[in-house]
């Protein structure tokens, strides 16, 4: 009597990484906690020097080894996937519940039927660990949800079929950052982006150890 197969994921998770041990077992096990949803879980690694690769095989995940940069990371991450919906996380983003990834492809499904090209991304809840700058936070959560053109970046995740990301052209390749920024832009010039339901809890470890206003003047140096 031949074993039945598994069933076939209804989602690729492709995670970016580059010397993330710390954070990565954490969303990798929000990962195994989701409910109702096949997934595959592909960790597009630049080149860890921790032992990235080695909590991500063991948690499972299957490791790709890839050119520096989260454009190719996630271009060679979205290659190697078999499933066909596409969800792009940070390693330091977190899950809010259990049905969380579920909820998005049934939102991202119904709203298909109507636009050819749409993608999602969640609104954002930063993770502190230091006191002070609630306003400065409040601001940057209230921007997350806003889904305006220019508001939206891969601290809020992104999901989208992979013919969507087809269409749009794939990540680019061409500077080390700004891949979700330029792939955002093209969804909001040539679909609708949805607001999924739920948050993504993101760390303000950026903004804390190089300090709040250094953070924010170096964000609008880049972006200019």
């Amino acid at each position: 009597m031949s074993r039945p197969r598994p069933p076939r994921a209804a989602a690729a998770v492709l995670i970016p990484t580059l010397n993330e041990a710390t954070a990565l077992p954490r969303l990798l096990g929000d990962l195994a906690a989701q409910q109702g949803i096949e997934l595959e879980v592909l960790v597009a690694d630049g080149g860890s020097s921790d032992l990235t690769t080695a909590i991500a095989r063991r948690h499972g995940a299957q490791v790709i080894a890839c050119p520096r940069g989260r454009g190719a990371q996630l271009n060679r991450a979205a290659a190697a996937a078999t499933a066909p919906w596409l969800i792009c996380l940070h390693a330091d983003s977190r899950l809010t519940h259990a049905h969380q990834l579920a909820q998005a492809l049934k939102a991202l499904r119904e709203a298909r039927r109507q636009h050819a090209l749409v993608a999602g991304h969640w609104p954002l809840r930063f993770l502190r660990e230091q006191p002070g700058h609630d306003a400065l936070f409040r601001h940057l959560e209230a921007k997350s949800a806003s889904n305006r053109p220019g508001t939206v970046n891969g601290d809020q995740g992104l999901v989208l079929h992979r013919d969507t990301l087809h269409a749009l052209g794939g990540f680019d390749e061409g500077l080390p950052f700004f891949e979700d920024q330029r792939l955002a832009a093209k969804v909001f010039a040539q679909g609708r982006f949805l607001l999924l339901p739920g948050l993504v809890e993101t760390a303000a470890r950026r903004f804390e150890a190089e300090g709040h206003a250094p953070r924010l003047m170096l964000m609008a140096l880049i972006v200019g």
